[in-house]
């Protein structure tokens, strides 16, 4: 008669099997917050901020001396992704773009022409849940723009900071779209700059973005 009870637990034990599987598969595929993914995406940037100002030893004064900045344009990227942890991942840009150089003079500006610029940056990433469309991310960027902004000051390099607010949503299987809103904090460069205009303190720079994720691997 013991044969019923020593059944019934082999029955048992068979079935659990199964079950654990099923149970690690589970865990094995908790969601990713920034599964690993390359996003190419076109900004608009704006508000860039002010380079240099010409010195009052040129005989300026005030709202008289020009100021020199760089306007909007478009800008075209690519930034590919990689997980770290369930909320966190780490990403890195590249970016070209057309920005115009802004000369003002008494509030009055003008666009004299249009400067190349070249962004790169690595960034933190992170969601506070795996599955929130909302992300955020903080990192070191450079800039190269040529021309600079100030008038005769050649192609210059910009150190500094950048952050970013994004929103991912779907779009169909492995492909998505993504909104960011770029901040970028730079350091003017006084490389080359003619004597009569002296560089600027920090810059800040903002652009508005849409990119496509498209999922790389499985």
């Amino acid at each position: 008669m013991r044969v019923v009870p020593a059944a019934l637990a082999l029955l048992i034990g068979l079935a659990s099997v199964p079950l654990a599987a099923a149970q690690g598969q589970v865990r094995r595929e908790r969601p990713t917050a920034f599964p690993l993914q390359v996003v190419p995406f076109l900004s608009l940037g704006f508000g860039g901020g002010k380079r240099a100002v010409e010195a009052p030893s040129s005989g300026c004064v005030g709202a008289d001396c020009r100021e020199y900045s760089y306007g909007s344009g478009p800008e075209l990227g690519v930034q590919v992704q990689f997980p770290i942890a369930s909320t966190v991942g780490l990403a890195a840009t590249g970016a070209i773009g057309r920005p115009s150089r802004v000369v003002c003079t008494q509030g009055t500006c003008n666009s004299p022409e249009s400067v190349t610029a070249i962004r790169g940056n690595v960034l933190l990433l992170w969601r506070l849940k795996a599955r929130a469309p909302v992300f955020f991310g903080i990192g070191p960027a450079v800039v190269r723009f040529d021309p600079a902004a100030a008038t005769d000051q050649p192609a210059v390099v910009e150190f500094g900071g950048v952050g970013v607010v994004g929103v991912d949503f779907g779009i169909s299987g492995n492909v998505g779209g993504r909104l960011l809103w770029w901040n970028y904090v730079l350091q003017p460069s006084s490389d080359a700059i003619p004597a009569n205009i002296e560089a600027s303190g920090l810059a800040w720079d903002m652009a508005l973005g849409l990119g496509i994720r498209v999922a790389l691997g499985s």
